[in-house]
Formats: C-alpha cells, structure tokens, sequence
C-alpha cells in the first residue's frame, strides 16, 4: 500500500489500488490452497470456491444492478478468482434476479462451473418478489453454460416452504446455507444481540431437505457455529 501513497494522480491511485485487490484475490485462492494441501489424505475431496456477492445490500433488492450493469461489474472479480485456480465460482446472498443474470452471464464466461445462490424471505420469494422457480429459469434461459445448480442462502430453513414449490425446483436446487434464526430479515439487520434458534430443531429442518427433497449441500449461514455442522454430520 506504500505505493499506493506515492502515486500521482487519481489515475495513478486507481491503478495501485487495482493492483493490489488483484493480488488479494490471488493470495486469497493460494491461502486456501495451502490449507488443502496441508490435509493430505483428504485433499481429494476439498474444492475451492471463489465467491462474490451483490454490489450493494443484500437485504435491500432495489438497490440491485440491472443485468448489464451487474455483468460489467462482476466480471473484473470473477476473472481474478478465476485466474487464480480456483475449482468453481458461486455468488451467495442474491436478492434480486437482475443481478444474478449479470453475474451469471459473467462467470459463464470464463468456463468454470458455478453456483447462484438466492436470499429468500419467510414465504419463500427471492427479496426481489420472484418465486424460485421464475428465479431459476431465468438463469438457466439467460447464459447458454447455465449454473451447476442453485442453492439458498441467509435463510432459514423452513423459509423455503419446500413442500409448496414445484417439483422442478428441485432438479435444481442442489444446496441449502441456513441462518440459524427464524427472525425476518429486517429484524436481523437491526438486532443487537445474536438470535439462534435450537440447534436440534435447526438440524432437524435442514435434515428434512436433504431427505425429502434432495438437496444435497448443507450448511450453516447467520448465527451458525460449528454445532451446527456437527449435527447434520452425526445425524
């Protein structure tokens, strides 16, 4: 960042300041490829994701950037982790499908598999209003090499309300990153003390979605800690 003290110029200032978020991107990717290597025997099964998320609040869906905007926006981020060796892409906590599709298009791209993960409200609608279903065929229609799958995330799970969705949805739907609080998102956003429900009944919902629906991926979002993944684990 030294460097960054000593150019001249907003141009100058820009460049340094470029420079240095690509190199933490790439030092983010080798950080996480050090810890792999260091667990040998199970190295095999551990991939590496590269992450982004929406630009502005993920609460907040009409702060969203249109689908151009979003593509234009994502892409530098994404061509960095991508770069970098990462296994797959995955944008988490989407509220609005405009910028998924910008995203999407984006990490369509560069040829990786990758995930789009959506933020659900309590009657299960992406915070934009869409449904899921509207929500992933829009995707899946928008970009010739379509997502891996789609998950949920910052949600809890019985948000979802999986025994109302239609069936297709879950020919999609691959995983599930609950928060461990069945509170609104607004009440969340504004809390000032942690909201977790009960470890068992938290489990025992997101254990229903693996084994009525399929939804293979399970984990923790919000509020989580490590008892959580413990539970899906031993049960």
């Amino acid at each position: 960042m030294q460097q960054c003290c000593q150019a001249e110029g907003a141009t100058g200032l820009s460049k340094c300041f470029d420079s240095a978020l690509l190199n933490i991107n790439a030092d983010a990717v080798k950080f996480m490829n050090k810890i792999r290597d260091e667990k040998k025997a199970a190295k095999s099964t551990i991939l590496i994701g590269g992450m982004v998320g929406c630009k502005n609040d993920c609460y907040r869906p009409q702060e969203a950037l249109s689908a151009s905007e979003s593509e234009q926006f994502h892409s530098w981020q994404i061509i960095q982790l991508a770069k970098a060796g990462v296994d797959f892409l995955i944008a988490e906590t989407l509220p609005n499908i405009n910028e998924a599709i910008g995203i999407a298009k984006a990490m369509a791209n560069t040829g990786l598999p990758y995930v789009i993960s959506f933020v659900i409200n309590r009657d299960g609608y992406v915070l934009d209003g869409a449904d899921l279903h509207t929500a992933i065929t829009t995707i899946d229609s928008s970009t010739g090499n379509v997502p891996i799958g789609f998950m949920v995330n910052c949600s809890y799970p019985t948000f979802l309300h999986a025994s109302e969705q239609p069936a297709e949805v879950f020919n999609r739907l691959i995983g599930y990153q609950a928060n461990a609080s069945s509170l609104d998102h607004s009440d969340l956003d504004d809390a000032e003390i942690l909201h977790v429900e009960d470890v068992s009944e938290w489990g025992a919902e997101m254990l229903l979605l693996n084994r009525n629906y399929g939804i293979r991926l399970l984990g923790g979002c919000c509020g989580t800690g490590v008892e959580h993944l413990k539970y899906i684990v031993e049960n």
